[in-house]
């Protein structure tokens, strides 16, 4: 993931006078990236918060179209969102023709959470099918690593036995 940005230290969240960067957000395939998609979630919260725009995805206050300022923000934050997913993701997750940040930060997690119960039952095969075979232990070990936290990862925990 590339997680670099060009950073500006003259924007001001409250006013929002200044400039945004313009990041490189880390772009997120369609649905077989499932196990990415809590990966990709702290990271953008964490660059919203960064820059004081956590409020535009998690609705913890309301839109105000009317505020020049607000409505920059909004559109710095959907154009990361725009810039972080495929098309056949923005398709399913765009349902009217001006939605707000909250309303597709919402629905792209819908879409991954959606995925999850029939992606847990192929990971659980591909979990339960491993075999030695002739990789070395590290190898065996580092496979076994991976597929548990990808379980973890769609909400399974696979505990010590």
């Amino acid at each position: 993931m590339n997680t670099s940005a060009s950073l500006a230290s003259d924007f001001s969240p409250a006013t929002g006078a200044g400039t945004l960067p313009m990041t490189d957000t880390p772009t997120m395939p369609a649905m077989s990236a499932i196990a990415a998609a809590p990966i990709w979630a702290f990271f953008f919260k964490s660059l919203c918060g960064k820059f004081g725009l956590r409020s535009h995805i998690d609705g913890s206050a309301p839109p105000r179209p009317d505020d020049h300022q607000w409505d920059a923000a909004e559109c710095y934050v959907q154009g990361w969102i725009f810039g972080s997913f495929n098309d056949f993701v923005l398709d399913l997750a765009m349902d009217s023709a001006d939605p707000t940040t909250r309303d597709l930060w919402v629905a792209i997690e819908g879409i991954f959470h959606a995925n999850r119960e029939p992606r847990t039952i192929f990971l659980l095969d591909d979990f339960h099918s491993m075999v030695h075979g002739d990789s070395t232990i590290s190898a065996y070990y580092q496979q076994l690593k991976t597929k548990v936290a990808t379980l973890r990862n769609v909400g399974h925990l696979i505990e010590d036995s």
